[in-house]
């Protein structure tokens, strides 16, 4: 056991090591779902140019309640995550979020050999929910993205000064790419 980790387990409190837990976990999903996003992105050359917004456009999980899971658990290891609302994304965007995601899901389906056996495959990937009444994300607004990946509304919230903060791209790169994700 690390230093660090005996550490918190004599000094922390019961609630304080679960929040981290909890964090680790979220992370760790965040993480793993921009790696899945990009490998995909970066498979089909046509979509290269979506590679570094694929990554800053993913968004986090609610799961402040959220217990240690074992496999026994009846909801098991696929239960669903919360997905937080990224407010400044567009809704174009958030469209090819989904497809890229629908895309792997397809990839893993079509794999012979894939979900045989659960226990040699890992851990299933756990259902992504969005509802109307998101919880608005932690991550920051990222800068420097083509005009089409923001939300007009929200854009149009913006002071002048924040607008201009963002650096934003004015050339849109969506709608070309948008077709060729819908084809993979």
């Amino acid at each position: 056991m690390s230093l660090k980790k005996r550490y918190q387990n004599e000094n922390w409190d019961e609630e304080r090591r679960k929040r981290t837990a909890d964090e680790v976990r979220r992370s760790a999903r965040l993480r793993y779902l921009q790696r899945l996003r990009e490998n995909v992105v970066l498979s089909q050359k046509e979509l290269w140019p979506l590679s570094k917004i694929v990554i800053v456009a993913c968004s986090d999980d609610e799961t402040d309640n959220e217990r240690a899971i074992s496999p026994e658990d009846p909801q098991g290891p696929g239960r669903p995550c919360r997905v937080r609302n990224l407010e400044w994304r567009s809704k174009e965007l958030e469209n090819i979020c989904l497809l890229l995601d629908s895309s792997k899901a397809k990839t893993d389906s079509s794999t012979p050999g894939k979900n045989k056996s659960p226990k040699l495959t890992g851990r299933p990937t756990r259902p992504r929910l969005r509802g109307e009444d998101r919880p608005v994300t932690r991550t920051s607004v990222p800068s420097a993205l083509p005009i089409d990946c923001y939300s007009v509304r929200w854009l149009q919230s913006l002071s002048p000064l924040e607008r201009s903060e963002l650096d934003i791209a004015s050339k849109p790169i969506l709608k070309d790419l948008l077709p060729i994700v819908k084809r993979i």
